[in-house]
């Protein structure tokens, strides 16, 4: 069986993460970002609910519900 490694793959647009939100988040992120949030990630691992990275201008990360709610209390774990 064939194991493809998804960390060498081509980094996916913002284009392809806005795909996986729903309406509320989409609303959201739109005001977020004229306050200088971007979307930076959305990690989704089999059998779990996605998970939305924001990151800030001044390198906040920030996850973004799936209500909507701009939760800035998660700690993230990021690698560079």
């Amino acid at each position: 069986m064939l194991i493809q490694d998804r960390r060498r793959c081509r980094p996916q647009s913002t284009k392809d993460f806005r795909a996986l939100l729903n309406t509320s988040q989409l609303v959201q992120l739109a005001q977020l970002e004229r306050d200088g949030w971007r979307l930076q990630f959305v990690r989704q691992r089999p059998s779990q609910l996605p998970v939305t990275v924001l990151a800030a201008r001044d390198r906040r990360t920030a996850v973004l519900r799936s209500d909507g709610r701009l939760d800035t209390t998660t700690s993230v774990s990021l690698r560079d």
